[in-house]
């Protein structure tokens, strides 16, 4: 793989490349090669068993877990890479699903003082390094397996069967518009290299939970984006949802900003000893659907 290239793609910064380079310089070195590759082994194994190796490996090398997490992602796209190519798809749809890389490893840095991909971020960004998630506009596409068994006019999808999670990044307007381009590309891009008609797509987001409709306006982008999916269920046991509203965290709820109804009940929550959690919803994305 031209690496310069991947990193240009990707937007890199000077500084991930040169974090890069350092630990890419010592592949040469018969230890460090070898924990790559096992690194690798534990990576093809899932989420679990390659957190756990790469943590190890860092601890070993009493390096950055952050940086080394950076360095074996940026290795092990190759594989990724090879398989798009073996599909006919387009290098663009590859650096795009990478393409908040380099601001996770920006952010990390602000908050923690080291450049590099957060450990609580692994499964996002290897879900990206076995080609399974795709930004195709304002939203993201994951190629997945359902938890669920739906039906939807006259469509159906078992557990285990092929679905597709869309993720929401933050950063620009969740218009509809928006949202309504990304269905189409999605709808062109895995119909053109996988031969999909039918899209069961799935969310699981703190956007869909029902206390969301109760502090927005009907007309604001959340909840017409909301109001798309069929709620299937929600979960109320996961705290860091909380933080999808307040990327910078602080040590005392006080420190917070309410500045918005959102984030005033986001923090009324906390104080009751409620979570944000999520809702899970379900649409069906085919072309009667998007005409």
């Amino acid at each position: 793989m031209n690496y310069n290239k991947l990193f240009s793609g990707i937007g890199l910064s000077p500084e991930g490349v040169e974090i890069f380079n350092a630990y890419h310089s010592r592949i040469a070195d018969k230890s460090f090669k070898e924990k790559v590759i096992e690194a690798y082994g534990a990576f093809k194994q899932g989420n679990g068993a390659f957190s756990e190796y790469a943590l190890s490996f860092a601890k070993q090398e009493g390096v950055p877990a952050e940086q080394l997490l950076l360095y074996l992602h940026l290795v092990f796209s190759e594989a990724a890479y090879k398989e798009l190519q073996s599909l006919g798809i387009e290098e663009k749809y590859f650096y795009s699903s990478l393409y908040d890389l380099e601001g996770k490893c920006v952010h990390n840095k602000e908050e923690h003082g080291i450049y590099g991909i957060p450990v609580d971020h692994i499964p996002w960004f290897r879900y990206a390094m076995i080609a399974t998630i795709f930004t195709l506009g304002r939203l993201q596409f994951q190629i997945a397996k359902s938890e669920y068994d739906v039906e939807i006019d006259g469509v159906s999808i078992k557990k285990g069967d092929t679905c597709y999670f869309v993720h929401v990044p933050a950063g620009e307007p969740l218009t509809e518009q928006a949202c309504l381009e990304s269905y189409k590309r999605a709808l062109e891009f895995f119909g053109k290299y996988y031969g999909v008609e039918n899209m069961m797509c799935f969310c699981y987001s703190w956007l869909l939970q029902p206390w969301i409709a109760d502090v927005l306006k009907p007309d604001t982008n959340i909840i017409k984006f909301k109001s798309t999916f069929r709620l299937i269920e929600t979960v109320e046991s996961i705290p860091h949802t909380f933080n999808f509203i307040f990327p910078k965290q602080y040590e005392s709820l006080e420190d917070y900003p309410t500045d918005n109804a959102l984030r005033q009940a986001a923090v009324d929550r906390r104080r009751k000893g409620e979570l944000v959690g999520y809702g899970v919803g379900v649409r069906l994305i085919n072309k009667d659907t998007l005409a």
